[in-house]
């Protein structure tokens, strides 16, 4: 994991790259209770292109370095679905941030 965090100026930025809600925006991702941003009662989507973007960038660092360390990968075009790596992200983040996100949305309720 040291190579990944090597790659950006904070190693948190690998962390809250991969680990994130990549699908709506929220504020301070150093604090445990996420508040989600809402724009008029409804969740303000991220770009997830953008996300997905930085995760693709962060592939390939990985595997530029993995062949200067071993020439024979060389011999390997690594190739990256985009669509696939999009309906990974969002599925994890519907799975791992759902209950958040009902909790938030419960919470900005305006009654």
């Amino acid at each position: 994991m040291a190579s990944l965090d090597t790659m950006f100026t904070s190693p948190l930025d690998c962390y809250l790259t991969l680990f994130q809600d990549a699908v709506f925006e929220h504020g301070d991702e150093n604090n445990e209770n996420i508040k989600y941003v809402f724009n008029k009662g409804q969740f303000k989507r991220r770009n997830i292109s953008a996300v997905i973007k930085k995760i693709g960038d962060m592939a390939d660092g990985l595997y530029a370095k993995m062949e200067a360390k071993n020439p024979a990968f060389g011999k390997c075009t690594p190739h990256i679905d985009y669509s696939g790596l999009r309906a990974v992200v969002s599925r994890y983040s519907r799975d791992i941030y759902g209950f958040r996100r009902i909790k938030a949305k419960l919470e900005n309720l305006q009654i």
